[in-house]
């Protein structure tokens, strides 16, 4: 039997290991706006993953390509790390033509490292 597609966005209340609703980063944010230094609709998280799903080898003729926002936080009884929240969005793709690049004087297009 087929598995059911997917829901968006999912959110996960309970820590899968011990079961306990508390969120620290969550705490932390109901107390900011309990003093009003937050307001309504904001989402927080211990760390945010953006992840673009998208095969760079079929990248040509594709207009929309899904991105998945997941949100992790800390349970505040036993401290794992788990995903608390997942938004899909399709994000509009655009390829700009770069200009070559030019060598400078006596310099070389060989780049090294990262950057």
């Amino acid at each position: 039997m087929p598995n059911e597609p997917l829901t968006f966005p999912m959110t996960w209340e309970k820590c899968p290991v011990c079961g306990d609703t508390r969120q620290v980063a969550n705490e932390v944010k109901e107390e900011q706006k309990a003093k009003g230094k937050i307001g309504p609709g904001f989402n927080t998280a211990i760390a945010m993953l953006n992840s673009l799903i998208l095969d760079p080898r079929k990248i040509v003729g594709q207009l929309t390509a899904p991105i998945l926002t997941s949100y992790l936080d800390i349970c505040a009884k036993c401290g794992v790390v788990y995903c608390v929240h997942i938004d899909r969005l399709e994000q509009n793709l655009s390829v700009k033509p770069s200009a070559p690049e030019k060598p400078s004087a006596g310099g070389s297009l060989l780049r090294f490292g990262r950057g």
